[in-house]
């Protein structure tokens, strides 16, 4: 069995001839081993795959097995069993002899296996992988025993009994829980399903890529019209996406025909995000990232408010189809193709703000103040979602004000007494923010929280000490804050245009301590 020298690579190959099923003679030749011996070891475990000879790896006869059942089992049968084998049998059998694996090796591994604390049913599956590997050796290749037989199998074929909660049953539960972090992670364990450990490997900036094409396959592509998403989410505290992330989305997207949405309203601060903390993003300009990003995406759109500081707001599409199915909706909402609109004062002052919006002097200020304003409040125990991202400060309401019932909108108080003490303009994001249930109940929101968000180009540090100054006071205040309740609640986005009172005489109880300490001319 000779292996040859590559000079001009400097490694290793082999070449050799086979006979093969068909009793065809063929040349078989492969490069790129690092030694000799490497190479003269594949010759070796090829010829032996080629002569049904069980003494060929457990990891060969796998190759053999997979490649044979791959054109009889339906392709998600299939892609499981690979799953399964690849990352829970091959890393323990992978190199031995397969005649050589004993009952004792089996048991071994299913120690290893149980311990790892796999379900039982989980576990009886992945058994049987591995069983059905030396079946098929024993049937089609002279293998004497099946060890995994002789060992005996392990785990379950039935689950217990699943016990679940009710979505009424978890409401009752939530409100309960006093920490933000609790009720996020329970929160995300209820409504994804996600499992304890995926759930502590979650960021904030992660798109769940194994859902998103689980999902697409489920309900197939002709199904899903379109995947959005949001380039910093204030929902979530203004957390970024990274643009691995994004991309390796959209690349799911692009592989089933799914149009790829992106919101860019906050597309400024995920630049800068993106610059300062991804990796081989340092020394690229913020215009090149937008390229990057935009390169991603079939249809863009955005606020011209928050992207581009202007009135209005743009949608930009890729394919010129898309763009005429959307023409017809243009007289009705906006006006005629040539006059409707925005003026051409808004659109070039638009048009200046994307200039500026490629300066990263411009879009560092908002995050950097944001971050400071964060650490100022965190350090004084503020309760605040960290770390700080873009757009503004998240306040944790839920926390900050944990003795007023959720059905009395804490975040919506907490939005009111910044503005009695200080005039300070906030935003609710609770469950004021939410739709009432259909049998007219509450919808709990897992997060209870305050925006306070940063003006750009215009908001100066002494303005953000002054916030931070007012928020500290009313923090050691937090008692005196109640409850609120609706006089007029429209039946859709009642947060815009709803009317609510206080369920007391808070709001003077609060004015008067702040006058008492700050005088009547603040």
């Amino acid at each position: 069995m000779p292996a040859y020298r590559d000079k001009q690579r400097g490694t290793w190959y082999a070449s050799f001839y086979y006979t093969d099923w068909q009793g065809h003679r063929k040349l078989k030749k492969k490069r790129g081993f690092e030694t000799k011996r490497e190479a003269k070891a594949f010759e070796e475990e090829f010829l032996k795959q080629g002569s049904r000879s069980c003494n060929m790896t457990f990891g060969s006869m796998t190759e053999i097995y997979l490649e044979d059942m791959g054109p009889r089992l339906k392709a998600n049968t299939m892609q499981n069993k690979r799953y399964l084998i690849e990352h829970r049998v091959l890393p323990f059998f992978k190199d031995l002899p397969l005649n050589e694996i004993t009952p004792a090796h089996i048991r071994k591994w299913q120690s290893a296996l149980l311990a790892d604390g796999v379900a039982p049913t989980y576990a009886k599956t992945i058994n049987n992988q591995l069983s059905a590997i030396f079946n098929y050796a024993c049937k089609y290749y002279g293998l004497g025993i099946n060890p995994a037989r002789m060992a005996g199998s392990v785990g379950k074929k039935h689950a217990d009994e699943m016990k679940f909660w009710t979505v009424e049953q978890f409401n009752q539960f939530i409100p309960n829980v006093p920490k933000l972090p609790g009720r996020t992670g329970l929160s995300v364990l209820f409504w994804t399903g996600l499992r304890i450990g995926e759930l502590l490997a979650l960021s904030p900036s992660d798109i769940d890529l194994e859902a998103l094409e689980a999902c697409i396959r489920k309900e197939t592509p002709a199904n899903v019209p379109f995947f959005r998403l949001e380039a910093g989410t204030n929902l979530i505290g203004g957390q970024p996406i990274s643009y691995e992330n994004m991309k390796a989305a959209t690349d799911i997207c692009r592989k089933y025909g799914v149009l790829a949405v992106l919101d860019a309203s906050l597309l400024q601060d995920n630049l800068y995000f993106m610059k300062t903390r991804e990796e081989g993003m340092a020394d690229k300009t913020v215009r090149e990232i937008t390229r990057m990003v935009a390169d991603l995406f079939d249809i863009i759109y955005f606020s011209a408010r928050k992207f581009g500081f202007a009135r209005g707001g743009v949608i930009l599409v890729r394919d010129r189809e898309l763009y005429y199915s959307m023409e017809d909706l243009i007289p009705m909402f906006e006006g005629f193709l040539t006059y409707g609109g925005m003026s051409v004062r808004e659109i070039e002052a638009m048009t200046v703000g994307f200039d500026e919006t490629m300066d990263m002097n411009i879009i560092s200020q908002g995050p950097q103040f944001v971050g400071y304003c964060v650490k100022a409040l965190d350090d004084y125990g503020v309760p605040v979602i960290t770390p700080g991202g873009g757009l503004g400060a998240h306040l944790d309401a839920g926390e900050f004000v944990k003795h007023i019932p959720q059905e009395q909108y804490p975040a919506g108080a907490l939005v009111c007494a910044l503005y009695i003490c200080g005039g300070i303009r906030g935003m609710e994001r609770g469950t004021l923010s939410e739709e009432r249930n259909a049998d007219g109940s509450e919808r709990m929101a897992s997060m209870e929280l305050v925006r306070l968000a940063f003006p750009r180009r215009v908001f100066t540090l002494s303005q953000t000490e002054y916030v931070i100054d007012r928020v500290k006071w009313l923090y050691d205040h937090r008692h005196l804050i109640g409850g609120l309740r609706f006089v007029h609640e429209p039946k859709t986005l009642r947060f815009f245009t709803g009317v609510l009172e206080p369920v007391s005489d808070w709001p003077d109880r609060l004015a008067e301590a702040y006058k008492a300490d700050f005088g009547g001319d603040q």
